[in-house]
């Protein structure tokens, strides 16, 4: 015997079943994209804000130092100033280093860890022209002091500038690139 099935309710249950699968289809996808976005705040948030917040803070704390080497050429022959920007310069040059080690603590790779090399030699030329400008000013040789600041720290600085934007900038392509892993990062 033939049997009667009502094709309202049919209808309704094979309704039903596709939306649960569509809601199940759904959520794993949803889910999916959860976990792809979560990764990559996980890399923005261990690599790439630490290490681009230690390279913007190491250019202010070098354009500081700058500012100090003015200020200790012009003090040449006041011992007073002098002791005065030596303090300043040596907190500065403690900051310099702080953000050196947490920009290399967020361990940089490839093409970023190639530029930083060339960036950390012209660093350390700086450093060593700045030691040198310091014992002329404390020889008392303002001109030989003016003469390394103008004629030597000055290109120097801002070619190791230059270059320091330039790390910026490939430390800021690699935050968009989505197939970044996350890196552990030093405490503060």
């Amino acid at each position: 015997m033939p049997r009667y099935t009502d094709l309202r309710s049919s209808l309704l249950a094979s309704l039903l079943c596709l939306t649960g699968c569509a809601l199940v289809i759904g959520a794993t996808r949803l889910s999916t994209t959860l976990d792809a976005s979560r990764e990559h705040l996980l890399q923005l948030q261990s690599r790439q804000a630490p290490s681009a917040l230690a390279l913007r803070e190491l250019r202010a704390q070098l354009a500081e130092l700058r500012l100090y080497q003015l200020s200790l050429v012009a003090a040449t022959g006041n011992a007073a100033d002098v002791a005065d920007c030596d303090r300043r310069i040596a907190r500065t040059l403690q900051g310099v280093h702080r953000q050196l080690a947490l920009y290399v603590a967020s361990r940089p790779g490839g093409e970023e860890d190639r530029r930083f090399a060339r960036v950390r030699t012209e660093l350390d030329a700086f450093l060593n022209l700045h030691r040198q400008l310091s014992a002329a000013v404390h020889a008392g040789d303002r001109d030989r002091a003016g003469q390394l600041s103008t004629q030597q720290a000055l290109p120097l600085r801002r070619t190791l500038f230059a270059h320091l934007l330039e790390l910026d900038r490939i430390n800021a392509r690699q935050a968009s690139a989505s197939h970044a892993t996350p890196r552990a990062y030093a405490a503060r």
